[in-house]
Order: C-alpha cells, then sequence, then structure tokens
C-alpha cells in the first residue's frame, strides 16, 4: 500500500493526501488447481515468501494452501535447532525470509528424509534450488542466475505441470541447457516461493 500526497510549494510541506494506491499480484490462476491436485497426490505443498506474514497468509489461503501460523525469517533465527524440524512439519507457510532461510527450509526437510521440489525465480532462491532434489526456475520472468540453478526451466512458467508426474515415482524433465534431471523416488515436497 502506498499513500500519494501533493503540495503547491516546491519544498513538499503542508501536504494535501490523495489517497492509497494497493498494488497486487494476483496469483496466476492455474496455480490453485495446481495445488490441489498435489495435495491429492499426497504432496505437502508449502510456501516460502519475502512478503509480509499478512500478505502471506491471505496468498496462501487463496492458492489452497492450509494453516493458522506464519513463520517469519526472524522467527526461524530464534528458533533452536532442535526445534526447527517440528516447526516446518507444522507450518506450511514462511514469510519475511531470506535466501539462507530459503536453503536452510530445504535441508531440514531433506534431513527428515523428505524428496523436496522448489520453484523460484530470483537470485535469492538458487541457493535453495540447487539444493532441492528438483529445483524449478520460471523460463520467462526468472533470474539467468537461477535458471542455472535449476534442474527444470519452466518456459511459461506455468506450475500446474508441476503436480501431474511427481507423485507418479521418477521424475525426469529437460532443462533448456538440453541436461537431464531426475529424481527416482516420488516428491513429497513442494516449496514455491
Amino acid at each position: 500500500m502506498l499513500a500519494v500526497a501533493a503540495s503547491d510549494n516546491e519544498r513538499d510541506q503542508e501536504l494535501d493526501f490523495l489517497g492509497l494506491l494497493l498494488l497486487w499480484d494476483p496469483p496466476r490462476a492455474e496455480v490453485p488447481d495446481a495445488i490441489a491436485r498435489a495435495q491429492a497426490t499426497g504432496i505437502r505443498v508449502l510456501m516460502i515468501s519475502g512478503d509480509h506474514p499478512a500478505t502471506a497468509g491471505v496468498v496462501a489461503h487463496a492458492i489452497g494452501i492450509q494453516g493458522e501460523r506464519v513463520l517469519t525469517g526472524a522467527e526461524l533465527d530464534a528458533l533452536p535447532a532442535a526445534e526447527l524440524p517440528a516447526a516446518v512439519r507444522e507450518v506450511n507457510v514462511f514469510a519475511r525470509v531470506a535466501p539462507e532461510h530459503k536453503l536452510r527450509l530445504v535441508e531440514t526437510l531433506k534431513a527428515d528424509g523428505q524428496v523436496v521440489a522448489m520453484t523460484g525465480d530470483g537470485v535469492n532462491d538458487a541457493p535453495a534450488l540447487k539444493r532441492s532434489d528438483v529445483g524449478v526456475a520460471m523460463g520467462q520472468r526468472g533470474s539467468d542466475v537461477t535458471r542455472e540453478a535449476a534442474d527444470l526451466v519452466l518456459l511459461d512458467d506455468n506450475f500446474a505441470p508441476l503436480s501431474r508426474p511427481s507423485r507418479k515415482g521418477a521424475v525426469s524433465t529437460r532443462t533448456s541447457r538440453n541436461s537431464s534431471a531426475s529424481c527416482s523416488r516420488p516428491i513429497s515436497h513442494w516449496c514455491c516461493w
């Protein structure tokens, strides 16, 4: 949200309030159905976001990721290492996270024996994409660094195809670099940004 004001003088004093602007980047239309399909096959979908906790909670609810608790990066930092696995098992939405938090979440899931797929588009997502079992980058809005770190690049940034084959066993994908990535066990967790 952004407040807008104007002034008749050059020093920007005695501002007249004009109103508020709300910027909204809605989830893509195909995402709720894709998440529902993934969840129906037993995949737990997590949302790991840099957004404010309230924004992350609203978006997560809108796309079908349920949970009453949103855990922030600061709360992850304050959490003793021994308590992190239990927190990650019960929380589906993480907000105000930094790259090191994303990486820590992926590593915690993997240490718990989970097979993790991670989606992302920014440079800050690259370490977690690289560490996940299947790193998925956005091809249109994704950064070059993220695409290089990923095992799979979604050329049209469409999340929907990810939920189709992932629980059937082996997942084999081809990136834009013509290299192959595979996961021989069913994916148990999708982490999306």
